[in-house]
């Protein structure tokens, strides 16, 4: 017999609030969802797990870190190996075309992805029930809807469909076959990596649909309209960096949304756009300053379609069966070319461009936080004290045991003012710069002849 004081947690009617604004109604509605889909994501955990799709899982992932892309964007902009007279130059032109509209894809993918994170602020799956298999730093801090590991994946895979569709498929002759292998290879891709965010627990369902849409469309819209009518306008003039600059700080700053609590979202945005501004800035100065030998082509482009492709083609001289060795200019080259082939010297030309990327990254952010400290150390003031004090209630409030001070100053709230400032000249200084230094790379391989 049940006693008359107990109650059915069913029975217990919980006050309902008339007053909750659009976005807070659709946080709760959307945040049900996602607890609802714990078990099931915990099912496919169970059912699926082993050690073999573990290790696939984890690389399918990695291609949607920041490690995978300061990788292989550098790679696609210094591939080109038309001065050694085995390729014809007009194909490297449209890879770094393709470059270029790859990381203007993945720039506007991580900004609406982390637009969405904010504004939602909802979380990822719980853990229990779901295995959260990756845990990192940044993880604490950033919200789960929509996932941009599944929005990068499409931009990623999509813009190389596209770019083979646009570029290479109405030059040389295609198989069915040939075409349905790479839909199946495009659409794998995108699979699993969307796969590998819930069978580790980052993601629920919901997250990497919304991630999905996002992703086909931010590239969609790029290539079909707004490559072509972009590069038309940014290179007929100086005011053209200016603008895009300008731009993509008062989108920032007057658009992007606060969230509940720190999100790393924000600075995400702020450093690709800025790594794209840096971008632009180079292949605008390379195209004003080196004219027709410069990389740097437009392509005149109706919804995908490329006018005049054959023709670009006929008018280039026939390449080489092997390497025209007089553009060595070192005779150890020459020695490992002969023993080891063209491989070696492009890896050289890599690693050598990697290591000054990756410099320049380290020094810049340390030397400008150094000299922000030694100017503001002596000017504490009450918004500095303030600082601090909105610094342990954002602890308290996430009942955390210690916060990462340096995510934390990075956040748009500018709970540190000044370090804040200096954090985002840092990024500044530091994207741009590695944006240009991608273009500054290319010639000096031309003038070391590797």
């Amino acid at each position: 017999m049940v006693a008359s004081n107990e109650i059915k947690e069913s029975e217990i009617q919980v006050p309902v609030n008339n007053n909750l604004t659009f976005k807070e109604k659709l946080r709760n509605y959307l945040k049900k969802g996602i607890n609802k889909e714990s078990e099931k994501i915990l099912e496919i955990q169970k059912s699926i797990q082993s050690p073999f799709l573990t290790n696939i899982m984890k690389i399918a992932t990695f291609t949607g870190n920041d490690d995978f892309y300061t990788i292989f964007i550098p790679m696609l902009f210094w591939c080109d190996v038309s001065e050694y007279g085995l390729m014809r130059k007009e194909l490297f032109k449209q890879l770094n075309f393709l470059s270029r509209s790859l990381v203007l894809s993945f720039a506007y993918s991580t900004f609406i992805t982390g637009w969405i994170k904010d504004y939602l602020s909802l979380p990822r799956p719980k853990s229990p029930p779901v295995i959260r298999k990756l845990k990192k730093s940044y993880v604490d801090y950033e919200y789960g809807c929509p996932s941009t590991h599944s929005a990068n994946a499409c931009v990623l895979a999509f813009n190389f469909l596209f770019f083979f569709l646009s570029f290479i498929k109405p030059i040389v002759s295609t198989s069915h076959l040939l075409m349905i292998f790479i839909y199946l290879t495009t659409l794998t891709f995108i699979f699993l990596v969307s796969l590998s965010r819930i069978y580790f627990g980052m993601h629920s369902f919901l997250d990497v649909v919304v991630g999905l849409i996002i992703g086909v469309f931010v590239t969609v819209i790029n290539w079909l309209f707004i490559c072509s009518v972009y590069e038309s306008y940014f290179y007929s003039s100086v005011l053209g960096p200016i603008i895009q600059v300008l731009f993509h700080r008062l989108l920032l700053i007057y658009v992007h949304p606060d969230p509940e609590h720190y999100c790393p979202c924000f600075e995400d945005s702020y450093s690709f756009f800025c790594f794209f501004d840096g971008i632009a800035i180079g292949s605008w100065l390379d195209k004003k300053y080196f004219g027709k030998h410069s990389l740097v082509k437009t392509y005149k482009m109706k919804y995908g379609v490329v006018k005049g492709l054959k023709n670009t083609f006929k008018k280039e001289p026939p390449v080489f069966n092997k390497i025209n060795q007089s553009f060595l200019r070192y005779s150890l080259l020459n020695k490992l070319y002969d023993i080891f082939g063209l491989k070696v010297i492009l890896l050289i030309r890599y690693l050598l461009g990697l290591i000054i990327l990756i410099t320049y990254k380290k020094l810049t952010r340390k030397v400008i936080l150094f000299i922000a400290d030694i100017i503001f150390h002596n000017n504490k003031n009450s918004e500095s004290n303030k600082s601090k004090t909105d610094l342990n209630k954002i602890e308290k409030d996430n009942k955390m045991e210690k916060i990462d001070e340096d995510n934390l100053i990075n956040h748009k709230k500018k709970y540190h003012l000044p370090r804040h400032s200096a954090v985002l000249i840092s990024r500044n200084v530091e994207y741009i710069g590695l944006g240009l230094i991608l273009y500054a790379n290319i010639h000096l391989f031309y003038y070391l002849k590797i």
